[in-house]
Protein backbone atom coordinates (compact mmCIF):
# COMPACT_ATOMS: atom_id res chain seq x y z
CA UNK A 1 0.00 0.00 0.00
CA UNK A 2 1.40 3.41 -0.98
CA UNK A 3 1.98 6.10 1.62
CA UNK A 4 1.31 9.60 0.28
CA UNK A 5 2.55 12.92 1.53
CA UNK A 6 -0.01 15.70 2.09
CA UNK A 7 0.42 17.38 -1.29
CA UNK A 8 0.10 14.11 -3.18
CA UNK A 9 -3.05 13.21 -1.27
CA UNK A 10 -4.47 16.65 -2.07
CA UNK A 11 -3.78 16.11 -5.75
CA UNK A 12 -5.47 12.71 -5.62
CA UNK A 13 -8.55 14.09 -3.90
CA UNK A 14 -8.76 17.15 -6.13
CA UNK A 15 -8.58 15.14 -9.34
CA UNK A 16 -11.31 12.75 -8.24
CA UNK A 17 -9.10 9.67 -7.90
CA UNK A 18 -10.98 8.33 -4.91
CA UNK A 19 -14.28 8.25 -6.77
CA UNK A 20 -15.91 4.86 -6.95
CA UNK A 21 -14.66 2.72 -9.83
CA UNK A 22 -11.41 4.63 -10.39
CA UNK A 23 -8.26 2.54 -10.95
CA UNK A 24 -6.14 2.91 -7.79
CA UNK A 25 -3.09 0.86 -8.85
CA UNK A 26 0.26 2.63 -8.29
CA UNK A 27 0.89 3.17 -12.00
CA UNK A 28 -2.66 4.48 -12.58
CA UNK A 29 -2.34 6.98 -9.73
CA UNK A 30 1.02 8.18 -11.04
CA UNK A 31 -0.39 8.57 -14.57
CA UNK A 32 -3.18 10.81 -13.27
CA UNK A 33 -0.86 12.98 -11.19
CA UNK A 34 1.78 13.44 -13.92
CA UNK A 35 -0.17 16.07 -15.95
CA UNK A 36 -0.11 18.33 -12.87
CA UNK A 37 3.14 17.41 -11.16
CA UNK A 38 6.55 15.80 -11.33
CA UNK A 39 6.43 12.80 -9.03
CA UNK A 40 8.88 10.18 -7.77
CA UNK A 41 9.32 7.89 -4.78
CA UNK A 42 10.64 9.50 -1.61
CA UNK A 43 13.90 7.52 -1.67
CA UNK A 44 14.70 8.32 -5.32
CA UNK A 45 17.32 10.94 -6.21
CA UNK A 46 15.17 12.86 -8.68
CA UNK A 47 15.95 16.45 -7.72
CA UNK A 48 12.63 17.08 -5.94
CA UNK A 49 12.83 18.33 -2.37
CA UNK A 50 10.01 17.33 -0.01
CA UNK A 51 9.50 15.75 3.39
CA UNK A 52 7.64 12.78 4.76
CA UNK A 53 7.13 9.25 3.42
CA UNK A 54 5.79 8.17 0.04
CA UNK A 55 5.99 10.18 -3.15
CA UNK A 56 7.82 13.44 -3.68
CA UNK A 57 5.77 15.90 -5.71
CA UNK A 58 6.67 19.13 -7.52
CA UNK A 59 3.82 20.93 -9.28
CA UNK A 60 4.38 21.61 -12.97
CA UNK A 61 4.31 25.34 -13.73
CA UNK A 62 4.05 25.80 -17.47
CA UNK A 63 3.35 29.52 -17.36
CA UNK A 64 4.11 32.38 -15.00
CA UNK A 65 2.60 35.70 -14.06
CA UNK A 66 5.43 37.31 -16.06
CA UNK A 67 3.88 35.80 -19.17
CA UNK A 68 0.59 37.69 -19.44
CA UNK A 69 -2.25 36.37 -21.53
CA UNK A 70 -2.72 37.97 -24.89
CA UNK A 71 -5.28 40.73 -24.52
CA UNK A 72 -8.53 40.48 -26.39
CA UNK A 73 -10.48 43.26 -28.06
CA UNK A 74 -12.26 45.98 -26.08
CA UNK A 75 -15.19 43.63 -25.45
CA UNK A 76 -13.20 40.40 -25.10
CA UNK A 77 -11.31 39.39 -21.95
CA UNK A 78 -8.81 36.55 -21.48
CA UNK A 79 -8.72 34.41 -18.31
CA UNK A 80 -5.97 31.80 -18.04
CA UNK A 81 -6.52 28.43 -16.32
CA UNK A 82 -3.21 27.64 -14.59
CA UNK A 83 -1.56 24.99 -12.44
CA UNK A 84 0.35 27.77 -10.69
CA UNK A 85 0.28 31.56 -10.76
CA UNK A 86 0.71 34.65 -8.63
CA UNK A 87 -1.86 33.43 -6.07
CA UNK A 88 -0.35 29.94 -5.74
CA UNK A 89 -1.40 26.61 -7.20
CA UNK A 90 -4.57 25.97 -9.22
CA UNK A 91 -5.70 29.47 -10.18
CA UNK A 92 -7.57 31.52 -12.74
CA UNK A 93 -5.74 34.68 -13.84
CA UNK A 94 -7.13 37.22 -13.47
CA UNK A 95 -9.38 35.76 -10.76
CA UNK A 96 -11.44 38.96 -10.34
CA UNK A 97 -12.74 40.63 -13.48
CA UNK A 98 -15.12 43.51 -14.12
CA UNK A 99 -16.67 43.72 -17.60
CA UNK A 100 -19.54 45.37 -19.47
CA UNK A 101 -22.83 43.76 -20.40
CA UNK A 102 -22.39 42.04 -23.77
CA UNK A 103 -18.67 41.40 -23.27
CA UNK A 104 -17.13 37.98 -23.85
CA UNK A 105 -14.71 36.12 -21.57
CA UNK A 106 -12.37 33.57 -23.14
CA UNK A 107 -11.03 30.95 -20.72
CA UNK A 108 -7.67 29.72 -22.02
CA UNK A 109 -6.59 26.17 -21.16
CA UNK A 110 -2.92 27.06 -20.61
CA UNK A 111 -2.23 24.06 -18.35
CA UNK A 112 -3.93 20.65 -18.59
CA UNK A 113 -6.76 19.33 -16.46
CA UNK A 114 -8.91 22.42 -15.84
CA UNK A 115 -12.39 23.60 -16.74
CA UNK A 116 -14.64 26.54 -15.93
CA UNK A 117 -18.14 26.17 -14.50
CA UNK A 118 -20.59 28.58 -12.93
CA UNK A 119 -21.12 27.93 -9.23
CA UNK A 120 -24.65 26.77 -8.37
CA UNK A 121 -26.86 29.55 -6.92
CA UNK A 122 -24.01 32.06 -7.26
CA UNK A 123 -24.90 33.83 -10.52
CA UNK A 124 -27.55 36.47 -11.25
CA UNK A 125 -31.19 35.41 -11.45
CA UNK A 126 -32.10 34.62 -15.05
CA UNK A 127 -28.47 34.22 -16.19
CA UNK A 128 -27.39 31.07 -17.99
CA UNK A 129 -25.12 28.65 -16.17
CA UNK A 130 -22.13 27.05 -17.93
CA UNK A 131 -19.66 24.19 -17.64
CA UNK A 132 -16.82 23.72 -20.09
CA UNK A 133 -15.07 20.54 -21.15
CA UNK A 134 -11.95 19.82 -19.12
CA UNK A 135 -8.73 20.77 -20.90
CA UNK A 136 -10.33 22.94 -23.61
CA UNK A 137 -10.62 26.67 -24.25
CA UNK A 138 -14.09 28.09 -23.66
CA UNK A 139 -15.78 31.42 -24.33
CA UNK A 140 -19.00 32.88 -22.99
CA UNK A 141 -20.79 36.18 -23.60
CA UNK A 142 -22.43 37.79 -20.56
CA UNK A 143 -25.81 39.42 -21.22
CA UNK A 144 -27.14 39.64 -17.64
CA UNK A 145 -25.78 42.17 -15.15
CA UNK A 146 -24.50 41.08 -11.77
CA UNK A 147 -21.79 39.08 -10.02
CA UNK A 148 -20.87 35.54 -11.14
CA UNK A 149 -18.88 33.07 -9.06
CA UNK A 150 -17.23 30.27 -11.02
CA UNK A 151 -14.93 27.32 -10.36
CA UNK A 152 -12.67 24.70 -11.84
CA UNK A 153 -14.74 21.66 -10.89
CA UNK A 154 -11.82 19.20 -10.44
CA UNK A 155 -9.90 21.68 -8.28
CA UNK A 156 -12.61 23.45 -6.30
CA UNK A 157 -11.25 21.79 -3.15
CA UNK A 158 -8.06 23.81 -3.72
CA UNK A 159 -10.01 27.07 -4.21
CA UNK A 160 -9.58 27.29 -7.97
CA UNK A 161 -12.32 29.90 -8.23
CA UNK A 162 -13.00 33.27 -9.80
CA UNK A 163 -15.41 36.22 -9.87
CA UNK A 164 -16.82 38.19 -12.78
CA UNK A 165 -18.88 41.36 -12.35
CA UNK A 166 -20.95 42.33 -15.36
CA UNK A 167 -22.05 45.95 -15.21
CA UNK A 168 -23.41 46.77 -11.75
CA UNK A 169 -23.15 44.32 -8.82
CA UNK A 170 -26.92 44.09 -8.57
CA UNK A 171 -26.91 40.71 -6.78
CA UNK A 172 -23.90 41.11 -4.48
CA UNK A 173 -25.90 40.80 -1.23
CA UNK A 174 -27.66 37.67 -2.51
CA UNK A 175 -24.36 36.11 -3.64
CA UNK A 176 -22.72 36.67 -0.26
CA UNK A 177 -25.73 35.22 1.57
CA UNK A 178 -25.52 32.03 -0.52
CA UNK A 179 -21.79 31.38 -0.08
CA UNK A 180 -22.00 29.00 2.89
CA UNK A 181 -22.44 25.73 1.02
CA UNK A 182 -19.90 26.73 -1.61
CA UNK A 183 -17.23 27.67 0.92
CA UNK A 184 -17.73 24.33 2.68
CA UNK A 185 -16.42 22.57 -0.45
CA UNK A 186 -13.07 24.40 -0.28
CA UNK A 187 -10.41 22.67 1.81
CA UNK A 188 -7.29 24.70 0.95
CA UNK A 189 -6.62 28.40 0.31
CA UNK A 190 -9.83 29.33 2.11
CA UNK A 191 -8.89 33.01 2.18
CA UNK A 192 -8.98 33.32 -1.62
CA UNK A 193 -12.69 34.00 -1.98
CA UNK A 194 -12.65 36.95 0.40
CA UNK A 195 -9.50 38.24 -1.27
CA UNK A 196 -11.12 38.07 -4.70
CA UNK A 197 -14.23 39.92 -3.51
CA UNK A 198 -11.96 42.68 -2.20
CA UNK A 199 -10.12 42.80 -5.52
CA UNK A 200 -13.41 42.97 -7.44
CA UNK A 201 -14.67 45.84 -5.31
CA UNK A 202 -11.45 47.79 -5.92
CA UNK A 203 -11.54 47.48 -9.72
Amino acid sequence: MLKFNALTLTLILSTGLLSQGIDMRDEAIEARIKPLANVCMQDDDCGIASSGPGYKVSLIKTSTSSEPAASGSDNEHIVQMLNAGSDGVMVFEPAALKIKKGDTVVFKSVDPGHNTASAPNLIPAGASSWESTQGQDFSITFDTEGVYVYQCTPHLVMAMIGLIQVGEATNMAEIKSNLGGFEALIALNQDRLGKYFSQLESL
